[in-house]
């Protein structure tokens, strides 16, 4: 992920996962990158959802905005 990130400039960054590798991701994007867990575990994201169901209906939305 820091490869990828060093690579360039980004208007805009989501990480989400359901599992403890996206825990490695959310621990190294900056603070204005965007972390969502999907499940009820603790997490270093900064938001989360209940389910895969609501995850998908979050990322339907962006495309009607």
């Amino acid at each position: 992920m820091k490869q990828w990130i060093k690579k360039g400039a980004y208007d805009f960054i989501l990480a989400a996962g359901d599992d403890r590798i996206d825990e490695d991701i959310f621990s190294v994007l900056s603070e204005d990158a965007y972390t969502i867990k999907v499940g009820s575990n603790p997490s270093l994201a900064q938001f989360s959802v209940r389910s895969v169901d609501q995850m998908r209906d979050l990322l339907m939305g962006f495309l009607k905005e």
